[in-house]
């Protein structure tokens, strides 16, 4: 998990924010992120479907002050960000009202931080599954993605 960890910090360390979009919240901000198990039903950014390429795990990060941001990973390339505060009500989810989406790639070392309105959806279907629905609109076109967890306990990096 550690060296998945340190692929989602150092990329989400080099967030700058777009023009006019709220700052990108640094990753040694966060105090605990969550690895989760399962499967990518659905993964695009404006005008590439990825969902191919979408890794088997999700990652929840917890910032102090309610902020949260739901990760999904792009195999060998990248990730995608949906970064929102507060609105969910655990145990039994809720809704994610996002402010920004975040997309870092490895191979050239750049993250790009964009203003987005929209969502992330996380709901129980049963006891152990958890469903995360993401949708974030910004000015160059909308981000979406889909996960289900395959019900095994999430692992858990406080920091």
């Amino acid at each position: 998990m550690l060296r998945s960890i340190a692929f989602v910090l150092l990329s989400l360390s080099l967030a700058t924010s777009a023009e006019g979009a709220p700052a990108a919240p640094k990753s040694v901000g966060f105090k605990t992120a969550y690895k989760l198990f399962g499967s990518c039903g659905h993964l695009s950014i404006p005008s590439t479907d990825y969902t191919k390429l979408c890794g088997p795990n999700i990652f929840q990060l917890i910032y102090p002050g309610g902020r949260q941001s739901w990760v999904f990973i792009i195999r060998g390339k990248s990730l995608v960000s949906f970064s929102g505060l507060g609105g969910l009500n655990y145990p039994t989810g809720g809704i994610l009202r996002i402010d920004h989406v975040t997309l870092a790639t490895n191979q050239v070392a750049t993250t790009d931080a964009r203003t987005a309105s929209g969502y992330c959806e996380v709901r129980l279907s049963t006891p152990k599954i958890l469903e995360v629905k993401c949708v974030g609109h910004t000015a160059d076109g909308d981000f979406s993605g889909e996960f289900v967890s395959d019900g095994s306990a999430p692992e858990r990096q406080d920091f």
